[in-house]
């Protein structure tokens, strides 16, 4: 049988080298061929980029890097800008982060692409209460309940800025009715006795916060509130037995033992009261925020150069500079500093908040009667023991209240609302107008 015959070398060569041509013209024929592009945003790679930068996003956020999670966001929204939960989740990363302006342009993109989207409306409601907008805050929650007539935490935040805006019968009718519906709704019992306390009819507010307590014994606002009232009553010893009950639970709420240290204070327990108030100090990690509270707890206990002491160490910051030296005149003031009280108070610069009390405290101080040189003036106290005439702001000596975040964790909202913060005063365990506030 004859050998099959190989092909020499060379023809292998010129065979591959044919193809190889052929392949060539196929693609410069294609080249020429009119292929329309893909449509951005629908295609099965671009939402695939986009789900690849969500998930990079995610990664930034359980390292706790708010920006790096931001431009991720950002980056995933390029492949798929319609995205209504991808503007809504960076809308509220732009909160957190303190930037509203963006945060409210990612939001009124996103209700323009889907006008009943409820996330968005919560969010868009909670941006107008940081700014401070209360009507139209209300006007984004009325929405929500036109698209959600049931929406019990819409509902519940409602009736809370009708409180803020001192329309008390209003929210206390419209918990009412939400009770009607869900009789064991515990955050509703809560904002009633919430409400009572601003309308400082104590004893309804310990009845309706105790029912709080009979659901849930371990929830922390009530339990900030109520302490509230006894201090309101005067029932101090009741007080500390609150606050000692939220340490249990929460032993690193830094808030707890600046209104721990401040009582003590009152008692004149000199020792326990500092004590506390250096705990609450480590805690915040020496925020200024917290050495401003401090310094106004001793203020308003007389312990002046204590308060002084405090203050004087954020007169370098311009954001605390006209506030801190209103305070440090109160200090000097109420001292005897009478001289050194009207330098403080000549140094407050116009257009500040403070500027008006401060003018007001230096006419009365002039018109009272000339200070004595490096003496005490016996004017006698104001109502409540603090300064008289005008210019003051009275000082009450009110719980310091839980705030939704810094160290110690304070309480936040109660279960089982959204994280859409009701207005200022009215988030658990807060004052409507916060003691300590000069």
């Amino acid at each position: 049988m004859a050998a099959p015959s190989r092909r020499p070398w060379w023809a292998c060569l010129a065979l591959v080298c044919g193809c190889l041509l052929v392949l060539a013209g196929c693609q410069s024929l294609g080249g020429l061929l009119s292929v329309p592009e893909p449509p951005p945003a629908e295609t099965r790679g671009d939402r695939g980029l986009a789900y690849f930068h969500y998930f990079r996003a995610q990664r930034y956020l359980l390292d706790e890097n708010l920006p790096g999670a931001i431009r991720e966001y950002e980056e995933a929204l390029r492949f798929d800008p319609d995205s209504v939960p991808l503007r809504v989740e960076v809308a509220t990363l732009y909160q957190r982060q303190g930037d509203l302006k963006e945060a409210l342009g990612h939001v009124e993109k996103a209700l323009k692409l889907d006008p009943r989207s409820q996330e968005a409306h919560f969010l868009l409601a909670g941006l107008h209460v940081s700014l401070n907008q209360l009507q139209e805050a209300v006007q984004e929650y009325e929405r929500i309940l036109v698209l959600d007539p049931d929406n019990r935490e819409a509902r519940i935040f409602l009736a809370a800025l009708y409180a803020q805006q001192r329309r008390f019968p209003k929210a206390i009718r419209m918990v009412k009715e939400l009770l009607k519906l869900q009789p064991d709704l515990i955050p509703a019992y809560y904002y009633l006795g919430r409400f009572h306390l601003e309308m400082d009819q104590l004893g309804e507010a310990k009845r309706q916060l105790q029912r709080v307590l009979d659901y849930d014994p371990e929830f922390v606002p009530a339990l900030f509130d109520l302490a509230a009232v006894a201090e309101r009553e005067k029932q101090y010893h009741r007080a500390l037995g609150y606050y000692r009950r939220i340490l249990r639970l929460q032993p690193q709420n830094s808030r707890v033992w600046a209104n721990i240290g401040r009582l003590h204070l009152m008692a004149g327990q000199y020792a326990e009261g500092t004590r506390a108030l250096a705990k609450f100090r480590r805690l915040e990690k020496n925020d200024p925020d917290a050495l401003l509270q401090v310094g106004i707890i001793f203020l308003e206990q007389k312990y002046h150069e204590e308060a002084l002491r405090e203050l004087r160490q954020l007169l370098t910051r311009p954001r605390y500079g006209e506030r801190v030296r209103y305070l440090i005149g109160l200090a000097l003031e109420e001292k005897g500093d009478f001289q050194a009280a009207i330098q403080e108070y000549e140094a407050v610069r116009p257009g500040s908040e403070h500027y008006v009390p401060a003018r007001l405290r230096l006419a009365y101080l002039r018109y009272q009667s000339p200070p004595h040189p490096g003496g005490h003036q016996d004017r006698g106290p104001g109502p409540g023991g603090g300064l008289s005439g005008p210019g003051t702001v009275p000082r009450g000596g009110g719980h310091v209240p839980p705030g939704p975040g810094g160290a110690g964790g304070g309480a936040g909202p109660p279960a089982p609302l959204r994280g859409h913060a009701p207005p200022a005063g009215l988030r658990p365990g807060e004052d409507a107008a916060p003691p300590g506030e000069h």
